[in-house]
């Protein structure tokens, strides 16, 4: 979420309690502008609470959660009503539907795809190296290649499994940098110049010497 969703956010808040109160683990502020002063653009936490009816928001707060009757100490994201009235409830609803549009997924699919294309490499790899060298022919780079393609999808799932809440105080325009708009494609320009690398690589062993 960036400044401009925060803003909605906070508005949906003020419009329906009579009090709202923004706050991290550390203090309390008037205003986001106010917190942006004092932590910067990227927030670890927040803690929107309001009043009147109360409806209380807390994202990325770390405290301990029980699995069953184990406690664990692990971050979470909660959206819960402090008291039980319509007013509340219809704020809890209008907030819950508001957040649903940022949730994000499980897993990211660009780069999940991307990793499995660098598995498929590997397994494409992996099953040319053991027929040459079943039929004694030249191997080649082919132990190269599958080193590389199964370095790059370990390397690619990280980002795909890898999911975390992303809050920033300043604008969706003036946050992202180029590899942050690019990466995507960067990344997939790499992935196809290996991909590709493997049958050149035998085309060119094959000449002769």
């Amino acid at each position: 979420m960036y400044r401009e969703d925060l803003d909605q956010l906070v508005a949906l808040f003020q419009k329906g309690c009579a009090k709202v109160t923004i706050s991290d683990d550390k203090n309390r502020y008037e205003s986001l502008d106010e917190m942006k002063q004092y932590v910067g653009a990227k927030v670890k936490n927040l803690d929107i609470e309001g009043e009147e009816p109360g409806v209380h928001f807390l994202l990325n707060r770390s405290g301990v959660v029980y699995t069953g009757t184990t406690p664990t100490l692990s971050v979470f994201n909660e959206l819960r009503t402090e008291e039980i009235s319509d007013p509340a409830d219809a704020l809890f609803f209008k907030v819950r539907n508001f957040l649903a549009a940022y949730e994000r997924p499980y897993v990211r699919v660009p780069f999940a795809v991307l990793a499995g294309l660098a598995f498929f490499a590997f397994i494409v790899c992996q099953v040319s190296f053991l027929t040459r060298k079943q039929h004694g022919l030249e191997i080649g780079n082919l132990t190269s290649a599958c080193v590389v393609s199964f370095i790059v999808c370990v390397i690619l799932l990280f980002p795909a499994m890898y999911i975390v809440n992303s809050i920033s105080l300043e604008t969706k325009r003036n946050s992202q940098s180029f590899w942050a708009a690019n990466r995507e494609k960067i990344l997939l320009l790499i992935l196809g110049g290996m991909i590709g690398c493997p049958p050149r690589c035998k085309r060119a062993s094959s000449l002769p010497v």
